[in-house]
């Protein structure tokens, strides 16, 4: 049963570190790309979502 809840925490730390640099991605975009409020919004939503995922493996 341990080996089952590791493998989960390391699939999930994987999924993190994926949602991360997609969110690096974005930024580097953002960046040099003209921002408008829509993309705005959606980057905090994005960042919303990482926070989210990252709070839960702290709280596992």
């Amino acid at each position: 049963m341990e080996n089952i809840i590791i493998l989960l925490r390391e699939f999930i730390l994987l999924y993190v570190l994926l949602l991360s640099v997609l969110l690096i991605h974005e930024l580097i975009h953002f960046i040099f790309i003209k921002v408008y409020g829509k993309q705005i919004k959606f980057l905090k939503l994005i960042y919303s979502v990482v926070k989210f995922h990252i709070s839960t493996i702290i709280n596992i």
